[in-house]
């Protein structure tokens, strides 16, 4: 069991864990990439930091630092889960696949249970924005067009 740290959990359990207690919150000091993601709308705030491998090919550690609801706090620490490990392009094709995910058009990402278990979203916008504002923070880092993370 030591791959098993937690117990299985649905959907909203798993949320409402993540949010609590978040595994990759916090900033990383130095960082190689630094970007804030603000939805003016319910005032959530994303501010992502990130490290990358000594080939500058992998995204090697992602922590995410949020003031915002559950949904927004779990969707960063799900995200930076999700990417980590993977390069930028991976990271931004799972952001791509997500925000189909939250449009309820399938989706590579609902093959993802930590992504999948935002499924619920898709058909509230409002809610939806909130999960996705992670994602805006990590194309932003990455330096391309956040634009395609919206709704």
């Amino acid at each position: 069991m030591a791959g098993d740290q937690y117990p299985p959990m649905d959907s909203r359990q798993l949320i409402v864990d993540r949010a609590r207690r978040p595994r990759h919150g916090g900033v990383l000091e130095p960082a190689d990439a630094t970007a804030s993601a603000h939805n003016p709308s319910c005032g959530d705030l994303v501010t992502l930091t990130l490290r990358l491998s000594s080939d500058l090919q992998l995204l090697e550690t992602v922590c995410c630092s949020t003031r915002g609801c559950v949904l927004c706090t779990a969707s960063a620490d799900l995200m930076a889960e999700v990417v980590s490990g993977r390069t930028p392009a991976q990271a931004l094709g799972l952001g791509k696949g997500f925000v189909s995910l939250l449009k309820g058009e399938p989706s590579e990402a609902a093959a993802d249970p930590a992504l999948a278990a935002l499924r619920p979203l898709a058909g509230l916008p409002a809610r939806a924005r909130c999960a996705l504002l992670p994602w805006q923070a990590l194309a932003e880092a990455l330096e391309l067009d956040s634009e395609n993370t919206q709704l």
